[in-house]
């Protein structure tokens, strides 16, 4: 009988290296930015897959990955086949589930769970303990440096509506190669325009964006070549977050090149680093103190579905923002429908957030801690009454008090 709990099987999903457990049962494991790649085995295919699913697997088509939660799963996007690290050993070496997770543990070194008493390997890595690489702006310069003299590199800018200010205002930089992040990828010493995350006092980069200058991806030899890589071992978060400021309205958008654009509208913009990330509950309720929340993602289903999630997460007056005439994003807006022109691109989006704000009724209030000064509709325009105010809240159908809240004028 099984002597670990559920959640450390879940934690071991996380923490456990899946590098090992796969190497020795695939071909071709190759590491790729964050994630490995791997030939799906072919015992896989052996059993009984659904019709039409088997395949032989010349080239790599097994990824091995962590979704949002940090779990290592795997997945082959020839045949379909996927899940954990424990379910992967369970179907390759043909084991019962509670036998897979023995043989993993025994392999990734993790003891003292016969007893009830798990002791993880020395060098397992701990979730909670992760430090990611950061450096400081001193050590970026050269690659900001390098954007100035890179011409190529400024016309794919100006291809996506950024102007050199902008790039130089949200640092940009450049490097011809990008062999730092990744061994293997086609494009690796053909340009790539960089995207720094940085700290809130602007000091330090936590993270690079590194964007190729040929293609956003492409299949190539057989298999897909990304042009969008990330510093290794570097922080995941919403792209821009320095610029926040609890006084202002704030637009959230996907990806870098879209936060840029309409930052050059004069608003303040902050960017999804991918459609599936989940911002952190620190990062929501920061969010929420905006005034006004306006999201404004890509109009395919990722981004729709994105958009949902977050505005389900968000407290207070949030808004939709639907990109006209079926276009994808800010920057397909500003380049196609506006033509690179800044100004009609600020105009339309004047004209869009004014009709969300005309048609969206502001969410109903759930609880007394939802009541804040800026959602008081005040007798007197332009006059704040003094002293302590005491808000009730009351059921309308019942005619009960619910709740009540006490704030202070400001």
């Amino acid at each position: 009988m099984k002597k670990y709990s559920n959640e450390d099987l879940t934690r071991w999903k996380s923490e456990i290296n899946p590098a090992p457990i796969f190497a020795s049962r695939v071909a071709n494991l190759h590491r790729e930015n964050a994630e490995y790649l791997a030939n799906c085995p072919d015992v896989f295919h052996a059993q009984e897959p659904p019709a039409g699913v088997g395949h032989s697997d010349k080239n790599p088509s097994l990824r091995i990955y962590q979704d949002d939660a940090g779990i290592w799963l795997y997945k082959c996007f020839s045949c379909s086949a996927n899940g954990n690290v424990f379910q992967f050993v369970q179907k390759f070496d043909g084991i019962s589930f509670t036998k897979a997770v023995e043989k993993v543990l025994l392999e990734a070194g993790v003891t003292g769970w016969e007893d009830g008493a798990v002791q993880d390997a020395p060098d397992m890595p701990k979730r909670e303990a992760k430090e990611h690489e950061t450096f400081p702006m001193a050590l970026y310069r050269q690659a900001r440096e390098a954007l100035e003299r890179a011409p190529k590199a400024q016309r794919w800018l100006a291809d996506r509506g950024i102007t050199m200010e902008t790039a130089r205002k949200f640092n940009l930089g450049y490097v011809q190669s990008a062999e730092k992040v990744t061994p293997k990828n086609l494009w690796m010493t053909d340009g790539w325009v960089l995207f720094p995350t940085l700290s809130a006092d602007r000091d330090t980069v936590t993270a690079i964006k590194y964007r190729s200058l040929v293609a956003k991806k492409q299949k190539l030899d057989g298999k897909e070549n990304s042009g969008i890589l990330r510093a290794p071992n570097t922080a995941t978060t919403l792209y821009n977050m320095q610029e926040f400021n609890t006084l202002e309205d704030v637009w959230i958008v996907e990806g870098e090149p879209d936060t840029l654009a309409l930052a050059q509208t004069g608003r303040t913009v902050i960017g999804y680093p991918m459609s599936g990330y989940k911002p952190t509950d620190e990062e929501i309720e920061l969010l929420s103190k905006a005034p006004r929340r306006f999201i404004a993602f890509d109009t395919d289903k990722p981004g729709q579905k994105a958009a949902e999630d977050l505005k389900k997460r968000l407290h207070g007056a949030t808004f939709d923002i639907i990109w006209p005439n079926n276009r994808k994003d800010a920057n397909d807006v500003l380049t196609n429908e506006c033509k690179h022109d800044i100004d009609k691109f600020a105009a339309l989006v004047d004209g869009l957030e004014t009709r969300a704000t005309q048609t969206e009724t502001e969410p109903l209030l759930q609880s007394a801690s939802d009541i804040t000064p800026e959602r008081i509709k005040w007798l007197w325009e332009n006059k704040i009454p003094l002293g302590k105010i005491t808000l009730f809240a009351g059921n309308p159908d019942n005619g009960k008090s619910l709740a009540s809240t006490s704030i202070a004028s400001l």
